[in-house]
């Protein structure tokens, strides 16, 4: 299935009113949960998962702008891109990730 910029855009924006929304309305005792990992991972809080997807949108905003990877991600895959942003944003604090 291809994709079309205007749509990726689209699609991009409303994600973001929907995970804004989901984000507005976390407590302070929300940021520390545990989210659902496979046992052999890392285990990820709220705060963890926020910034993992965050990431992956700014990502999606670069390739859309036709930029390149940020310098410290080229070369790694997805995994060592994932485990780069947990290591980065796991001992901040939420309103950091905010």
């Amino acid at each position: 299935m291809r994709h079309t910029k205007a749509q990726v855009i689209a699609r991009t924006r409303r994600e973001f009113v929907r995970l804004d929304r989901v984000v507005t309305g976390l407590r302070p005792a929300d940021w520390g949960r545990r989210v659902p990992r496979p046992p052999n991972r890392a285990p990820w809080t709220v705060k963890d998962a926020l910034a993992h997807i965050l990431y992956w949108k700014e990502h999606t905003a670069r390739v859309v702008r036709g930029e390149r990877r940020l310098p410290e991600m080229r070369g790694l895959d997805i995994e060592g891109i994932n485990r780069l942003i947990y290591e980065r944003w796991r001992r901040r604090r939420p309103a950091e990730v905010l």
